[in-house]
């Protein structure tokens, strides 16, 4: 069964007072569906899962709305008759300093798949659980996102060959759903 397929609920977080933290909430059936974009605009249908980068981003960020839609099938590099690739779309929307709505929509494309994001985040963690960049981590559980500083991030995945692409368009990540 795939992705697309599956019958089960997603948590996601919903918009809260910022006092109280971001409330979560679990979606089924058609809240659950969505469209996932590729760099190409060909739109796949996908679903919301829920992992735990739900909870963790929205308390490491405090953002007030997170959620993780997820689409198996052809890449756009597949498509081009390219190696198939991975290509993760990121839509960020809140308000800026003087209370505009701020909006913006990246990919995260790696043309050799997820397995070389994958163990770069693991040796990343690793790295920094064992004091190898950055001050030593103190006891307690943590997640990776508190830990391991996004440019730092960034920087060692342009250095594996991933690349960040400004997404076609200025598309509403609701329109898609």
């Amino acid at each position: 069964m795939s992705v697309a397929q599956a019958k089960y609920a997603v948590l996601i977080t919903r918009a809260t007072s910022s006092t109280a933290g971001p409330a979560f909430a679990w979606v089924d059936g058609p809240d659950a569906q969505a469209g996932v974009p590729g760099t190409d605009g060909v739109v796949l249908p996908g679903r919301s899962i829920a992992i735990l980068d739900i909870p963790s981003l929205a308390l490491t960020t405090g953002a007030a709305n997170v959620r993780f839609d997820m689409a198996v099938g052809e890449s756009t590099a597949r498509r081009r008759g390219d190696p198939a690739s991975i290509e993760i779309r990121i839509d960020l929307g809140g308000v800026g300093p003087t209370g505009a709505p701020l909006s913006t929509s990246r990919y995260l494309v790696h043309p050799a798949g997820q397995r070389p994001l994958t163990a770069l985040g693991i040796a990343l963690g690793v790295e920094r659980q064992l004091g190898l960049c950055g001050e030593s981590v103190p006891p307690g559980i943590h997640t990776p996102e508190s830990l391991i500083d996004p440019a730092y991030a960034a920087k060692r995945m342009a250095e594996i060959g991933a690349v960040f692409v400004d997404a076609p368009g200025d598309l509403d990540p609701a329109a898609s759903r």
